[in-house]
């Protein structure tokens, strides 16, 4: 098995897909998951439920919102958000 690795083997039934489209939709749900997991454990997002649509939306704005700053921060260790995030220890350094 040495010689598949680094290799995707991807199943798809769907043949009007290109190969290109089947290989980018399943990195972006790689992006997806990985964005989950981040909110789940970095940021500790835990279940609430909301029955307004304005909670609805403004909870869904406030985890993208979080996200994007995790991500801004770990992008560049130097940025500003980086001491912030690494004293929350919210950030793991690499």
């Amino acid at each position: 098995m040495d010689h598949l690795d680094g290799k995707y083997l991807i199943r798809t039934f769907d043949d009007t897909l290109s190969v290109e489209n089947v290989a980018l939709g399943y990195k972006q749900l790689l992006e997806v998951e990985r964005a989950f997991r981040t909110l789940k454990t970095m940021l500790e997002l835990r279940p609430v439920y909301h029955r307004k649509e304005e909670r609805i939306r403004a909870h869904v704005l406030l985890c993208w919102l979080s996200l994007l700053l995790v991500r801004i921060a770990g992008a560049n260790p130097q940025s500003d958000l980086a001491p912030i995030a690494l004293r929350t220890g919210r950030y793991a350094s690499d």
